[in-house]
């Protein structure tokens, strides 16, 4: 998306900044950028002078040590439920509200609630931590082809999943500037 923006609008500077989805949507508030990619779902008052247009479906998946003994275990996938005891690295609850709840409640639904050891806000940060051997989590399924030695990556089975994962592009809703228009168009039919 941001490659082909570029190449049909050379004329416009992109300042690619990363920031989670709090961040973003304060900036969009005070007018700091122009639109964002963040991840959903949003808070429902955020909706009201917020756009979005989704850009990526997907779900979570584990990531766990590779020495980890459900990493070793035969399969590719392991249950949800199987987590329960294990101690966790999670987002923390105000910088990616939407995606925390997401994670949180299909924990519930799979019967426990998560021993949060470590917050981390960057997925990256997340992997190195469960390299660490300081917990497990769960990290978008484009990531398990992270070619790491030090983690595995697990697709989730059973009650509470698939846990979703989702990115859209947000804008202010009455943005008038006729780029944002431009980017927002540039993303018509590119969900993946």
């Amino acid at each position: 998306m941001i490659s082909r923006f570029r190449h049909t609008h050379p004329g416009v500077a992109l300042d690619l900044t990363e920031a989670t989805t709090s961040q973003q949507l304060a900036a969009l508030d005070e007018d700091r950028i122009d639109a964002g990619i963040v991840v959903l779902p949003l808070e429902p008052e955020v909706g009201l002078h917020i756009a979005q247009r989704r850009l990526l479906k997907s779900r979570m998946v584990a990531v766990l040590s590779a020495d980890h003994p459900l990493a070793v275990a035969p399969g590719r996938s392991v249950p949800l439920a199987a987590l329960a005891r294990e101690p966790w690295i999670l987002f923390p609850p105000t910088e990616g509200p939407g995606l925390y709840a997401t994670i949180v409640n299909a924990c519930v639904a799979a019967g426990f609630a998560p021993h949060v050891v470590q917050r981390a806000t960057q997925m990256d940060t997340i992997i190195g931590l469960v390299a660490a051997n300081l917990g497990v989590g769960l990290v978008p399924e484009a990531l398990a082809s992270t070619d790491m030695a030090s983690v595995k990556f697990r697709r989730l089975t059973g009650p509470g999943t698939p846990v979703p994962y989702e990115v859209a592009l947000v804008w202010r809703r009455k943005d008038p500037n006729p780029t944002v228009a431009a980017l927002v168009d540039s993303c018509t039919g590119q969900e993946v």
